[in-house]
């Protein structure tokens, strides 16, 4: 993992750092100082959109420099001979090509793991040095002599040096930081860190993991445009040897140093790692040796960087933790006005046919037959290594099938993948919660409603105002799945680490309600919980009984399964051994001996008898 929590609402911290800025030059700061502080918003402006990739898509990245180069030398040779194009138009070019590099690139790379991508990207930049370097676009780039960047003046002011350039740093970079800020703390941005922490649990909610991946990326690389076109002017003169792979390792350092996931965090560690060594430690081997014991040091004892561990003391002195279990509930003296229930879906049936699924030569289901009725619940029942797990990977799209179909009403799902399977009405949840830790309990439901249309998207760039109304319809369908199975609204706001294993557990079943599913597959919701905890789930699902969903699920504790289930099917060895209702089931004398080895009503007993309140488990 990259970084262990991503930060929202940072981006007032990362503006503030911005104004602070654009004060210092009221200080009458020299010339060189002036410089250099241009030149360390450049970098901050790329390690910005690094962070974004980095920290909250969790992408490991080493060619952002590349991207840099690349943006500098496309607005300058736009604005060089001979093709001398207007600023505005040479930007707008360089937009659309970097935006298309970066797609085409980002299709390719983000099929590989997170090392393939950090040694794709790596070469990329690689290459930018190379084509800049060489003799085959010499005539544009200059090759190893450079390229002089041309004047460029807003009205009487020059910005190639002083005020003009200065303050339009700190714009451009405050523009970067607002709509990164805007899309990080939207729904995009947190289905960015759905896919940082499981891609497996972001397909099965329906997003498109790879879409996701290519638009983190494409947006980094803007910014590493916008970086070039401030790097270009404040140089005044392009070398291929600015943007080398060296100068990508600093970015990533800035980002780590500062602290991933902050956004302003980068914005700091771009200002400690251009000003210090420039103004301080020139750039001999000194600086070299500085920069790599300082991100060394970060790295390992202080991985959240700097802005990271600030806002951790901040949480602590200010007692920003979660609410304990048994505090009282602040609104209990406040009636809450009563919520419309949202549309739901009919619950449809589901039919397993001859299905197989092996993994080499292990057969871990054999010619499977099941069929789930419509509106009922049904439990998938068997010992340890029965095949059960597997069976709801199969129906979710997470395993594939050797042989046989799976069919939701009459539409066929066999070859559809796990986020196709979704929008057809299949909702899935894991044996260990898959929440976001990062997140608050309320915002983890709002990532199972489904939102339709690519434009979202662009209104999550374009700030709250954009997405207001779509963002209250998803709020209210996710305080409608929590109030159905009676999550206290106290504990909406706890982010998802801080949050107790039942209540992870139910915020996944609100989750999967909230998705508006026709069949909800569980997978274990009473793993590791005490008795107590295991009423409170069953209660949960006794008030979906009215929704009329299809549930699927799997369990060990029988007296659990009596009392929510009206059909049990019993996996042995990766076959059905029985299959009816509870009762009938577990009075098979095939069940005892193969799945629980005594008699079941003698267990209940015996077990009632010691711990009442405690739930009955099965022996593996």
């Amino acid at each position: 993992m990259l970084s262990d929590r991503a930060r929202s609402g940072t981006t007032g911290i990362a503006l503030a750092l911005v104004l602070a800025l654009f004060m210092l030059q009221f200080l009458g700061l020299p010339d060189a100082m002036v410089f250099t502080l241009v030149i360390a918003m450049s970098w901050a402006i790329a390690a910005v959109g690094l962070d974004l990739l980095v920290g909250y898509a969790g992408q490991l990245s080493f060619g952002q420099a590349g991207f840099v180069g690349f943006g500098a030398y496309l607005v300058t040779i736009g604005r060089s001979e001979p093709f001398t194009l207007g600023v505005g138009f040479t930007v707008v070019v360089s937009l659309i090509a970097v935006t298309f590099v970066a797609t085409v690139l980002g299709w390719a790379v983000t099929r590989f793991s997170a090392f393939g991508f950090a040694v794709s990207t790596f070469f990329f930049a690689y290459l930018v040095q190379a084509l800049a370097n060489g003799r085959a676009l010499s005539e544009w780039t200059g090759g190893p002599s450079g390229l002089l960047v041309p004047d460029l003046s807003f009205g009487s002011t020059s910005l190639l040096f002083g005020p003009g350039l200065y303050n339009l740093g700190c714009i451009l970079l405050a523009l970067t930081v607002l709509v990164c800020g805007n899309v990080v703390n939207a729904r995009t941005g947190h289905q960015w860190r759905m896919v940082k922490y499981d891609e497996t649990v972001a397909s099965v909610c329906g997003l498109s993991v790879s879409r996701l991946k290519v638009l983190a990326f494409v947006t980094c690389c803007v910014t590493g445009l916008v970086a070039g076109l401030v790097y270009s002017l404040a140089v005044g003169y392009l070398s291929p040897d600015s943007f080398n792979q060296a100068a990508s390792v600093y970015l990533f350092a800035m980002v780590v140093v500062g602290g991933m996931g902050t956004l302003a965090g980068p914005v700091l560690g771009a200002m400690l790692l251009t000003v210090v060594p420039q103004q301080y430690l020139g750039t001999g081997p000194e600086a070299t040796l500085v920069f790599a014991a300082l991100t060394l040091v970060f790295m390992v004892l202080m991985p959240r960087g700097i802005m990271g561990l600030l806002l951790s003391l901040v949480d602590a002195r200010s007692g920003r933790r979660a609410p304990r279990r048994d505090q009282p509930t602040p609104t209990t003296e406040v009636a809450e006005p009563p919520r419309t229930p949202v549309d739901v879906a009919p619950g449809k049936s589901l039919t397993v046919s001859d299905v197989t699924v092996t993994f080499g030569s292990f057969v871990a289901l054999e010619r499977v037959d099941i069929d789930i009725a419509a509106e009922s619940f049904h439990a998938i029942v068997g010992p340890n290594g029965a095949g059960k797990t597997t069976l709801l990977n199969a129906l979710s799209g997470v395993a594939p099938l050797s042989e046989g179909t799976i069919c939701l009403d009459d539409t066929d799902l066999t070859r559809l993948p796990a986020r196709a399977r979704r929008r057809a009405g299949v909702a899935r949840t894991f044996q260990t919660p898959s929440l976001v830790p990062d997140l608050t309990a309320l915002e983890n439901v709002t990532l199972g409603v489904p939102v339709a249309g690519g434009a979202q998207v662009l209104r999550d760039f374009l700030g709250h105002w954009a997405h207001r109304s779509r963002d209250a319809a998803a709020c209210r369908q996710a305080h409608d799945a929590l109030d159905q199975i009676g999550f206290p609204e106290w504990r909406r706001g706890v982010q998802g680490a801080d949050l107790t294993m039942s209540e992870q557990k139910l915020i996944e079943i609100a989750r999967a309600i909230a998705s508006n599913a026709s069949v909800i597959l569980l997978d274990e919701p009473t793993a590791g919980l005490s008795g107590s905890e295991m009423s409170t789930i069953a209660d949960a699902l006794a008030a979906l009984k009215p929704r009329g969903t299809t549930v699927v699920l799997i369990a060990h504790h029988i007296d659990f399964v009596r009392r929510v289930a009206d059909a049990v099917t019993v996996l042995d060895k990766g076959t059905v051994l029985a299959a009816g209702p509870p009762a009938q089931v577990f009075d098979d004398p095939k069940v005892r001996d193969a799945f629980l080895g005594i008699d079941v009503e003698e267990k209940l007993e015996h077990t009632q008898a010691d711990h009442s309140h405690e739930m009955v488990e099965e022996r593996p």
